[in-house]
C-alpha cells in the first residue's frame, strides 16, 4: 500500500484535492532530494536549505517539510538517527539520514 503524503483533513474534492496531492509529492521529491545531496538534516536544517538554494520560500511552513520527512520515513527512504541538536527553536530536533 502507498503511503498518501497529502493528509485530506479538509475534505477537498476533485481538482483542489488533486493539486494538494500533487503539491505534497513534490515537496516531499525536494526534501527527499535535500536529503540526497546533504545526507543528514533536522527538520529545520532540511528546511533552511531548501530555502536557501530556492527550492521553496519562506513562507512555506516548517511542518510541511516535518510532514514530508514522516512520509518518506514511513516509506523507509529516511531514518531517524536518535541524534539531536538544538533546533531553530532551542530545542532538541532529532536528525535524519537518507537510507
Amino acid at each position: 500500500m502507498t503511503q498518501l503524503s497529502f493528509f485530506n483533513t479538509t475534505r477537498e474534492q476533485g481538482e483542489v484535492l488533486q493539486s494538494c496531492v500533487m503539491a505534497a509529492k513534490n515537496q516531499d521529491d525536494l526534501v527527499l532530494e535535500a536529503y540526497r545531496i546533504k545526507r543528514r538534516l533536522t527538520p529545520s536544517d532540511c528546511w533552511h536549505y531548501l530555502i536557501r538554494t530556492g527550492k521553496i520560500d519562506s513562507t512555506t511552513p516548517l511542518t510541511s517539510c516535518r510532514r514530508s520527512i514522516t512520509t518518506l520515513t514511513k516509506r523507509d527512504l529516511l531514518r531517524n538517527t536518535e541524534v539531536k541538536k538544538i533546533g531553530i527553536f532551542g530545542r532538541p530536533e532529532n536528525i535524519w539520514q537518507i537510507i
